[in-house]
């Protein structure tokens, strides 16, 4: 890839999970942290001397139009007081290129504290979609002159929400508190479909972004 002659390239992602979607690569540093966390993430890989950071993995819609497994690559990356910070328009097209197996939406990307179940007005332009990671690691990025840029496909859409019970059953690192889970669905057994469907949301989804990791990286 032509970026990567350059430098380091350093790679966030919320979850452990997604970390294990990224090749292998030497040029790449990978670090999975969950929420906050992200930007202490980021700023130990500008310490390891990368001179690009990349936003990476799933992401909430919060619009009706936009749905299971569609690309954002934004503009912008707000904050929850509307704030915002611009990423990579050079790194950006690059991506862009090399994706071109799928139409790419360019809404902007709001980064939020909590998981959210339903569709909450958050502040900033042309936001299409929340995660819990990308102003965060787009902070350090700033803080230290280190170039950024934001690759996020849609798990959760309107159609689809995250039931409150399973945004219960997380932890603050992002894992799943496994006998909270067992506990919520024995109590209401009809849970269970509601698992059901988010896990075939998640193997769409997991599938593009699998594939532009591998076109990407």
């Amino acid at each position: 890839m032509e970026y990567k002659k350059k430098g380091l390239i350093g790679i966030i992602v919320g979850l452990e999970r997604e970390k294990k979607i990224i090749p292998k690569n030497n040029n790449i540093i990978v670090k999975n942290a969950y929420g906050k966390n992200s930007y202490h993430a980021a700023n130990k890989l500008i310490k390891q001397n990368v001179n690009f950071l990349v936003s990476f993995g799933f992401a909430k819609s919060i619009k009706k139009n936009i749905k299971n497994s569609e690309i954002l690559i934004p503009k912008k990356i707000f904050n929850s007081k509307g704030n915002f910070l611009e990423t990579s328009k050079k790194h950006n097209e690059f991506f862009k290129k090399k994706i071109h197996f799928k139409p790419i939406l360019s809404n902007n990307i709001s980064t939020v504290d909590k998981i959210m179940n339903q569709s909450e007005s958050v502040k900033g332009q042309d936001v299409g979609a929340v995660d819990m990671e990308s102003f965060y690691v787009s902070k350090a990025a700033s803080e230290n002159n280190v170039k950024f840029s934001c690759v996020r496909v849609i798990f959760d859409d309107n159609d689809t929400i995250i039931p409150k019970f399973l945004s219960e059953s997380i932890d603050k690192e992002g894992k799943i508190k496994l006998f909270f889970l067992i506990y919520k669905v024995i109590v209401i057994p009809m849970r269970i479909l509601q698992l059901y469907r988010l896990s075939k949301q998640y193997s769409k989804s997991k599938k593009v972004i699998t594939q532009i990791a591998k076109s990407i990286f």
